[in-house]
């Protein structure tokens, strides 16, 4: 994974606040982009892409079933898997 996209992935899992700004703000992976870049991540639609590409069996299971998975992080992580499907 990219090492800013692993970096606001972190920040997300750390920070409530960041999660309901994403959950209230961000519509698609585009937007996530642009919400991340402004708050000084540099990362690429490419990137997160490359990033939802790359999930395995194991991790897309927890995302459909939502095992262990802060809700924050499904909106990271299905946004860009939607668009990859």
């Amino acid at each position: 994974m990219h090492a800013e996209l692993k970096r606001f992935d972190q920040a997300i899992k750390a920070d409530t606040s960041l999660q309901t700004e994403i959950q209230s703000n961000v519509k698609d992976s585009a937007g996530l982009v642009s919400f991340a870049n402004e708050r000084g991540y540099n990362f690429t639609l490419e990137d997160l892409n490359g990033a939802a590409a790359s999930l395995d069996t194991k991790d897309l299971d927890k995302i459909s079933g939502g095992a262990g998975m802060a809700p924050v992080m499904v909106v990271v992580v299905v946004v860009p898997v939607i668009i990859v499907i």
